[in-house]
């Protein structure tokens, strides 16, 4: 039973990474149809961006200091 709120998104969610400073979580999804890297509102849980892609997304890691998102 999930602690909180859920969010729904496209796909098949694989890997999330916290913003070590901002209300924003990375959500990695790959499906057949659906490959992307999202930026979900920790708040709202709204889908903030929707970065599309060919292949899948195999890795999720982001700066210690949040300057950059890394979606191998």
């Amino acid at each position: 039973t999930p602690h909180g709120p859920s969010t729904v998104v496209d796909g098949f969610p694989v890997d999330v990474a916290l913003h070590p400073a901002l209300d924003v979580v990375y959500v990695t999804s790959a499906s057949r149809s659906v490959r992307a890297l999202l930026v979900l509102d920790r708040m709202t849980h709204a889908v903030l961006q929707t970065v599309e892609r060919e292949g899948a997304f195999r890795g999720l890691a982001v700066k210690p200091d949040g300057a950059r998102v890394y979606a191998v």
